[in-house]
């Protein structure tokens, strides 16, 4: 199946809509909200490369008075947050908003509409401070990144500046109400932006597929999306303009934000969000240099699933016994990352290695992904991990 030439939609608990030129019917699934005033939400990348006049024009056009925000960074902070749901303030009732963007723009919008219901700032309601009990505006997502999966799932991660950290918000008030891919929205993005975003989404599916906590729905997601991204992220690189590749990478995406909301991540999100945090490194670059390392870590805890995953990314296992099949999958994952010419360690990024202990530590108290992974390390163990991502595949000699 070509998803290029087809249109499909599902309930999940929003409504999900596939399809070449979708955000121009923004308006048709606005229309549902009875709300008379969108705020549009995006960054000055996306501004610049023109994707947003359709969509503001969609509303527009239906008679909809639309505000826009521009001024989303990547790893947004609470501040942005809470200017975004400074816009809605005294018209709450009559609002809806519109993301437009990556994970970052989404999970803006997710922690706006939850402080335009409840007051005070966005890093109030991260896990174990306020609760969020009200109903929230609604909102819609329209990705125009292959990567964090965002537009499905109940999940924001923002910064907290003050403590270098990222914290996480969830309920299902942070559903979108509408999430519709449009593949035509990812034809510009860059290739390096292109494979960063890949490898978070091919983080998602594998640490989803290895969850403790996944289930037969979930694993079938994940299994699909690895296989999807093994087929298709060299050729969205390789060829920007390429539809095909383009709607599977987004339709992949798309599976892993939905499978992790079933069954949890793991330990290469632990790792990824200190390194955010105090290096600014993107998530998606954090999650490839992490992920082989993980792999290899949690490899003698289920190696028949990791050796599903080395057949899904395309490796040829007939005849290989269980190990050696198991052991091919952090393997493509390394070959995968050099074909995309991302870094492959943390050295690349110019990481102090004395940092590595801090960066241990503080992985270790990321709870709730550590929980559902397969092999749960130690602090001394997270350390090895580290070093491993630092130096490559030899660890430290």
């Amino acid at each position: 199946m070509i998803l290029s030439t087809r249109q499909f939609g599902f309930s999940y608990p929003a409504w999900v809509e596939f399809g070449c030129g979708i955000s121009q019917r923004v308006h048709e699934k606005a229309a549902s909200l009875k709300r008379r005033k969108a705020i549009v939400v995006s960054d000055p990348g996306i501004a610049r490369a023109g994707l947003l006049e359709p969509i503001m024009a969609s509303l527009e056009g239906a008679g909809l008075r639309a505000t826009l925000f521009t001024g989303v960074e990547p790893d947004p902070c609470g501040e942005v947050c809470d200017g975004v749901a400074a816009l809605a303030r005294g018209n709450c009732d009559d609002t809806f908003f519109v993301a437009v963007g990556g994970g970052s723009v989404i999970d803006t919008v997710k922690a706006a509409v939850v402080v335009a219901a409840h007051g005070g700032s966005a890093i109030d309601y991260r896990r174990g401070g306020r609760k969020i009990e009200k109903s929230c505006p609604p909102y819609i997502a329209i990705p125009t990144t292959a990567g964090t999966g965002a537009e499905v799932s109940p999940y924001a991660v923002i910064s907290d500046p003050s403590r270098k950290k990222k914290v996480v918000l969830e309920g299902p008030q942070l559903w979108p109400r509408f999430a519709l891919l449009d593949p035509e929205l990812t034809l510009g993005l860059p290739p390096r932006v292109t494979a960063e975003t890949g490898m978070d989404a091919l983080t998602n599916v594998i640490e989803a597929y290895t969850s403790t906590g996944t289930d037969p729905f979930a694993q079938a997601l994940a299994l699909k999306g690895t296989a999807m991204i093994g087929q298709w992220l060299r050729k969205a690189v390789a060829q920007p303009q390429n539809l095909e590749a383009r709607s599977n990478m987004l339709v992949a995406s798309m599976f892993g934000g939905l499978c992790f909301d079933y069954a949890g991540l793991g330990a290469v999100h632990a790792c990824s969000h200190p390194l955010g945090a105090h290096f600014a490194v993107s998530h998606g670059l954090a999650t490839a240099i992490m992920l082989p390392a993980v792999m290899e870590f949690n490899l003698m805890a289920c190696p028949e699933l990791y050796r599903d995953i080395a057949a899904a990314l395309g490796v040829d296992i007939a005849g290989m016994d269980l190990f050696a099949a198991a052991e091919a999958a952090p393997l493509a994952v390394r070959r995968l990352i050099g074909d995309l010419g991302l870094p492959r360690t943390l050295q690349e990024l110019n990481i102090p290695e004395e940092d590595l202990p801090l960066l241990a530590r503080e992985s270790m108290e990321e709870k709730a992904n550590l929980c559902t992974n397969p092999r749960v390390p130690d602090e001394a163990q997270m350390l090895s991990i580290f070093y491993r991502a630092y130096y490559g595949a030899a660890g430290r000699e």
